[in-house]
């Protein structure tokens, strides 16, 4: 059994047909384990693959990935969207300097979640919070107030 035949059986089991080109573009998404990736990033990356793909398809595939629950869609505000391979409930920080996203997993996540109406019930929580250097250290370390 080798690697390919592993993620064929993987993305069977989640009711996504294993082509030719789903099979190039999960081997390259899944390689290194937790990652967060939009689909333009995920194109290039797979520009050394050995099948081509058109951007269109990777979209395409990415949505079939995030509606049979092999990835998580974490919109980050406008048209923005990265693919989160972790699909486990959990939330994000997302670093705006450094455009990058940062896991919170559940037991480190602050808040509680508001009552949920009657004959309802959670299927996802994403919370995405966006960070910026605190400027106060600085006043903090007395570099700005003189003390330095």
């Amino acid at each position: 059994m080798n690697y390919d035949d592993d993620m064929a059986a993987h993305l069977s089991v989640h009711g996504v047909r294993p082509t030719r080109q789903r099979l190039a573009i999960a081997n390259v998404l899944f390689k290194d384990g937790g990652r967060h990736i939009d689909a333009t990033c995920l194109y290039v990356e797979l520009g050394a693959s050995a099948t081509k793909v058109s951007l269109a398809t990777v979209y395409n595939v990415l949505k079939a990935f995030d509606k049979a629950g092999l990835v998580r869609r974490v919109a980050l505000g406008g048209e923005r969207v990265l693919y989160d391979t972790d699909t486990s409930n959990h939330h994000h920080f997302f670093v705006v300097s450094e455009d990058r996203v940062i896991d919170i997993k559940a037991s480190n996540a602050d808040g509680t979640s508001p009552t949920i109406p009657d004959g309802y019930r959670i299927s996802r929580v994403e919370t995405v919070i966006h960070l910026v250097q605190d400027d106060a250290r600085v006043f903090a370390a007395g570099t700005l107030l003189g003390n330095a």
